[in-house]
């Protein structure tokens, strides 16, 4: 079944908000993320893959469908990066470098050790591309 009624997107911008809020208030650097997932736009996957997933309920009868979970994601990821640039705040692409890369992943959310690797990278390359390691040593 499609699901399109994301309400908590609300909330979740709001509390993005709130937490730039109070790291500017205290000084520390943020760095936002997009999330990494792999899911289909296509209701493609394997159901076994998909897990937790096809088992999430919208109402008492009804499942999400995988491109309502996709649409979900992009939806929360556009308001992350949305954000990130209306506050000015540094950003790191995570879903770029591994879309499409099912063998990083144990879950349609979760990265296995590799797919943790390639983004402990790109966290540490954006760390050193703004030089904050550089501004703690002094």
């Amino acid at each position: 079944m499609a699901f399109t009624d994301w309400k908590s997107q609300y909330s979740f911008r709001r509390n993005l908000e709130t937490i730039i809020e109070l790291t500017r208030c205290e000084g520390i650097h943020l760095i936002l993320s997009n999330q990494a997932y792999c899911i289909s736009e296509k209701n493609d996957s394997d159901l076994n893959f998909l897990g937790f997933l096809k088992d999430f309920l919208v109402d008492n009868k009804h499942y999400a469908d995988e491109k309502s979970w996709y649409q979900g994601m992009e939806l929360f990821n556009r308001i992350t990066k949305e954000t990130a640039e209306k506050f000015s705040i540094s950003f790191v692409d995570q879903v770029t470098p591994l879309k499409g890369r099912k063998d990083l992943f144990k879950d349609p959310f979760h990265v296995n050790l590799e797919g943790n690797a390639l983004k402990a990278r790109l966290f540490f390359e954006k760390i050193v591309q703004l030089k904050l390691l550089e501004k703690t040593r002094k």
